[in-house]
């Protein structure tokens, strides 16, 4: 008996089940006949149920339109604007906005001219909607590979560049602006490298043996050593390549820091060691190629083959330096002497004896005069007492 009362508990609760599932709420006053007073109780209760069931069969549709939704929107912003969907955010998870279930992708476009929200649409269902997005993009940024203490001096190894999330405020810095510079405080690894926690660093030049004044500088005793900008003096902040050829002004001792004016710059001269009188051609006996520190006269000579058949203007005493406006350079071919013309043609070549109606220098063209004919020609003169005429 207790079976069959279960069986039969199970019948009436079964049935309105069925009826309810299939026929809908209209088929609750025919229920309502068919059952006791006290049946109707469970017929109440059992419309419940299913109006719960059929709430949660809608509220799932929804979850899955919203997710297909958010999913288009993703994967259009992610197009468009070159970022990762997962940094995109779609708001749409508010109960009261309804989405249909659209059977192709839903549209997508900016609204609003701004790209914090964007206008959706499901043509098949002729549905729009705007919903705001917010869009967190990565950018690169330095961070410290390891812990470094206050005063290190910072190596590319220290460094390096990662992605981090866009809202985090981070200084846009190059691995050059970081490396060499000096640490104000201790860092730690991961954190980022901002521009206050370094203080920028120059380079300093230590002697690594005594030099004396008047020695011409060798680069390779001076030793490079990074210090602090704030821990300098202006004057220790040079360039060693701009201490060539340069002297000492000074002795310095080992381990010394080197200053600008330390030295003085050096430049090559032309200077007489021997007298040389007016009109007297140079020869590479009289003078010599020497550094000269201080300011060179602005018409120096500074180059052996600016010499090349040059005389003297005037005299010129041991230890001068020699200017252009000390000298004249002598004619490769004089007028009135004889020289020597070469005449060419295809099928010969002639050499002939001429006079220099004119003076001329290499590469000039002059008059030439045959002394038998008194014929004037002209020749380019191609060096010294020689001519030629093609």
């Amino acid at each position: 008996m207790a079976s069959g009362k279960r069986q039969k508990s199970g019948i009436t609760v079964a049935l309105p089940l069925f009826f309810l599932y299939t026929c809908g709420m209209e088929r609750l006053s025919t229920i309502k006949k068919i059952y006791p007073a006290k049946s109707r109780l469970w017929a109440t209760l059992i419309l419940a149920f299913i109006a719960q069931a059929s709430f949660s069969q809608q509220s799932a549709q929804q979850i899955s339109a919203k997710a297909n939704l958010v999913s288009d929107v993703k994967a259009w912003v992610s197009g468009e604007e070159g970022i990762l969907p997962d940094n995109i955010e779609v708001q749409a998870s508010d109960r009261r906005f309804r989405v249909p279930s659209c059977d192709t992708a839903f549209g997508v476009e900016f609204a609003f001219g701004a790209k914090t929200n964007v206008r959706v649409n499901c043509p098949s269902e002729n549905w729009q909607a705007v919903l705001r997005i917010q869009i967190q993009r990565q950018t690169e940024a330095l961070v410290y590979t390891r812990a470094r203490g206050q005063g290190s001096i910072l190596t590319a190894s220290d460094i390096a560049t990662e992605f981090i999330d866009s809202a985090i405020a981070a200084t846009k810095l190059q691995q050059t602006d970081a490396v060499g510079r000096v640490l104000k405080r201790a860092v730690q690894k991961g954190e980022l490298v901002r521009p206050n926690q370094l203080e920028e660093t120059t380079t300093i030049y230590y002697a690594n043996q005594m030099l004396k004044k008047g020695s011409v500088v060798d680069l390779s005793t001076l030793i490079p050593t990074n210090k602090p900008y704030s821990e300098t003096q202006f004057d220790q902040r040079l360039d060693p390549e701009s201490l060539r050829n340069s002297v000492l002004t000074r002795d310095i001792s080992i381990n010394d820091i080197v200053s600008k004016s330390d030295f003085a710059t050096a430049q090559q001269a032309i200077v007489i060691t021997s007298l040389l009188e007016r009109g007297s051609l140079f020869d590479q006996s009289m003078i010599k190629l020497e550094m000269r520190t201080g300011q060179l006269p602005q018409d120096a000579i500074t180059e052996l083959s600016q010499l090349a058949r040059a005389t003297a203007k005037r005299r010129l005493n041991p230890g001068s330096i020699v200017r252009f406006s000390d000298i004249s350079i002598e004619p490769h071919v004089k007028a009135g002497q004889t020289v020597t013309l070469k005449v060419q043609r295809s099928q010969f070549t002639v050499t002939l004896d001429m006079l220099a109606v004119e003076d001329g220098y290499l590469g000039d063209r002059i008059k030439l005069q045959n002394q038998e004919s008194n014929e004037i020609v002209f020749a380019t003169v191609t060096g010294v007492g020689l001519t030629e005429r093609r």
